[in-house]
């Protein structure tokens, strides 16, 4: 079965790879980063080294797993890492310590990944910190942060590009608001683009507190707090809490 699974992989990638730069692949079972990674028998065994390894236009494709990891990954050049299956089964675990990615380039897109226990407090962004890129086809679940829990987008200034998450589920995440003004349990879109967009996305049991001060602001927006001026369309926000009782599903946005 395994071998099976294997082969129905490689016939993906070899697909992918006429329409993409080098494909870089990665297994936390058998992989190795002192392999080449130009293939499933040579697989890297963690997505920061094939992130590392990877160049503008290039893929980075990650099989099912748990991939624990001590460190963000940061995406701040073109590269796609995406999950195979998009299923849910690869899981990129932030150990309650870390924030699992970090996007700041333009052309760099996160696809098909399940993100949980990513942890960024006292910043923002517990699964995800955008300034730009793309997020598709992913889970961000039981994450933490200040604000946006599960997302937070803090680019400046409008890109060619629109900063995109699109057909995602965002859940069971959670802001603390413990150390500024804000919100978004599960997204906070703290940039001034106008080219943001959400759509297609499941935004459900977020939760946005509040831990300031006497006299201070927050908790928030527990499904997505807004200073932009972004669009979210196609979306469900459902059973978001927000504990200041200021628009417990959606601040800021319609």
């Amino acid at each position: 079965m395994k071998k099976f699974h294997a082969i129905g992989l490689g016939f993906l990638a070899s697909l992918l790879a006429a329409s993409a730069g080098t494909v870089y692949y990665v297994s936390n079972a058998g992989g190795d980063d002192t392999n080449s990674g130009l293939g499933w028998e040579q697989a890297f065994k963690t997505i920061s080294n094939g992130v590392a390894q990877a160049a503008a236009g290039d893929l980075v494709l990650v099989t099912n797993g748990t991939y624990a990891i001590s460190t963000e990954i940061t995406l701040n050049k073109g590269v796609c890492v995406r999950g195979v299956p998009v299923d849910g089964s690869v899981v990129v675990d932030g150990q309650d310590t870390v924030r699992c990615f970090n996007i700041t380039h333009a052309d760099a897109a996160v696809e098909g990944l399940f993100l949980t226990r990513g942890n960024a407090a006292p910043e923002n962004g517990g699964a995800v910190l955008m300034t730009s890129g793309r997020l598709s086809d992913c889970y961000m679940v039981s994450n933490s942060a200040n604000s946006g829990g599960g997302i937070a987008e803090v680019g400046s200034g409008n890109l060619t590009t629109p900063t995109v998450i699109e057909n995602c589920v965002i859940g069971c995440n959670i802001a603390t608001n413990d150390t500024t003004i804000g919100g978004g349990g599960g997204i906070f879109l703290a940039s001034t683009r106008t080219n943001v967009l959400i759509q297609g996305c499941v935004v459900y049991g977020n939760v946005a507190t509040n831990q300031l001060a006497a006299g201070k602001y927050g908790g928030m927006g527990g499904g997505l707090f807004s200073y932009a001026r972004g669009m979210a369309r196609d979306c469900v926000f459902s059973n978001n809490i927000a504990v200041a009782a200021v628009a417990a599903s959606i601040h800021g946005m319609s």
